[in-house]
């Protein structure tokens, strides 16, 4: 029975050689599921992509796995097309159904030859990998770029139209010119989670659409078409660049004027291409602005109606390499403007600002009691304004306490 048990055992102990001889380096399949899962999960994105190649059923396994990556962006143009993806740790990865140079970071016809058609145009190909990559890796975001030199209005509309890419995030548009029905199309889209970039891209002059600031993030690099009341539309958006303009400060002063008026949270950063030299007494000319410094920088700051339910009470403008910036905050929050870390919120000057706005309301209602009281000595006006005085008396040694230094047409707080 020994000798039995010692052949049978000799027996599999061939077979499993022989199994071994077969297999060739890791064989993923014969892991466990949840094993098998970790270990594609850890792969970079190019092994990925190249292992879902080898087989049907592999490409099925990675979906199943459910991989995630950071975003993939899909670049146009009127010859080719191509996918540039990026890894969490920032990697990046090319894929085009046209030929591409030799490397472990490039895919292009000759390994994606699964997932193309020879008979189909580049994009449309490019949209067939992209299918193919969104089936085995989940991104975090869909990025389009459109480069419009010598765009055709049929393949823009094709493009836009593409129900692949109705999920992007960021839409840019780069170079050559736009009609007005095509960027129609582009503001139709717009969505509070979406940002729109248009560099050096010609726009039709005096454009408009209701649409055009409705997005989260804005990029105008042309903005010559813009007037002053677009930007009124602004709501909860979070970044606005409009590079080359037309404005005037007495237009930004207008802004600023509705922005502490406005009902509600217009845009958190506005950056506004202007001159080499701030001019204060236009831009807050009838506006109540107190200097503030951070990081050996000046800002002027200015505050909102307080009567408005608004999340960023204050902004905060200064000039810097001819742009201008209108940065609206918390004022609570810890404050961060040229990448050099955090600062001290805004909130001393914010209470500063409301003492100074109180003063300069109370001096208004002094002077039209005064006025009234020229005519008639209406004995109820006559308690008022002893009280206006009062109040306004106290308010006065409020911000005196302050030790506000006014220099250059502007009190600062130091």
């Amino acid at each position: 029975m020994s000798d039995c048990y010692d052949l049978l055992k000799l027996y599999e102990v061939g077979l499993e050689g022989k199994r071994q001889k077969r297999r060739k380096g890791f064989e993923l399949l014969w892991l466990p599921v949840l094993a098998r899962k970790e270990v594609i999960r850890s792969m970079d994105v190019n092994e990925i992509i190249k292992l879902s190649m080898s087989s049907r059923r592999m490409e099925a396994m990675i979906r199943y796995t459910k991989v995630k990556s950071n975003k993939i962006g899909i670049h146009v143009n009127i010859k080719n097309s191509i996918l540039q993806i990026e890894s969490f740790n920032k990697n990046l990865y090319y894929c085009s159904p046209d030929q591409l140079k030799n490397g472990s970071n490039n895919f292009g016809s000759q390994i994606l030859s699964r997932w193309i058609d020879k008979t189909s145009t580049s994009f449309q190909n490019c949209v067939s990998i992209l299918k193919h990559l969104q089936n085995i890796i989940s991104f975090k975001s869909l990025c389009l770029h459109v480069n419009l030199k010598g765009m055709t209005v049929p393949f823009f509309k094709e493009i836009l139209t593409e129900p692949t890419l109705k999920d992007f995030e960021v839409l840019r548009l780069d170079k050559g010119k736009i009609d007005a029905e095509c960027l129609d199309l582009v503001m139709e889209m717009a969505q509070s989670n979406r940002s729109l970039h248009i560099k050096g891209t010609k726009v039709p002059e005096n454009y408009y659409h209701e649409n055009a600031f409705k997005f989260h993030d804005i990029h105008y690099n042309n903005a010559e078409w813009v007037r002053i009341e677009h930007l009124f539309t602004l709501k909860d958006s979070y970044s606005v660049s409009l590079v080359s303009n037309q404005f005037t400060y007495q237009d930004l002063n207008t802004y600023i004027k509705y922005w502490i008026e406005s009902d509600h949270d217009m845009v958190r950063k506005l950056v506004i291409g202007a001159g080499g030299v701030l001019q204060t007494e236009s831009l807050f000319d009838g506006i109540l602005a107190l200097q503030g410094r951070r990081n050996r920088h000046t800002v002027y700051l200015v505050a909102a109606n307080p009567t408005k339910q608004r999340k960023h009470q204050i902004m905060g403008v200064f000039l810097d390499s001819y742009r201008l910036h209108l940065f609206s905050f918390d004022k609570n929050e810890p404050i961060q403007l040229w990448g050099t870390g955090f600062a001290e919120s805004w909130a001393p000057e914010y209470k500063v600002l409301m003492v100074m706005n109180k003063k300069e309301e109370l001096e208004r209602e002094l002077e039209e009691t005064r006025n009234f009281l020229i005519t008639t000595q209406d004995q109820n006006m006559v308690k008022k304004k002893n009280e206006i005085s009062e109040e306004l008396q106290n308010v006065s040694k409020e911000l005196d306490s302050y030790n506000l230094v006014f220099r250059d047409g502007f009190y600062s707080y130091t």
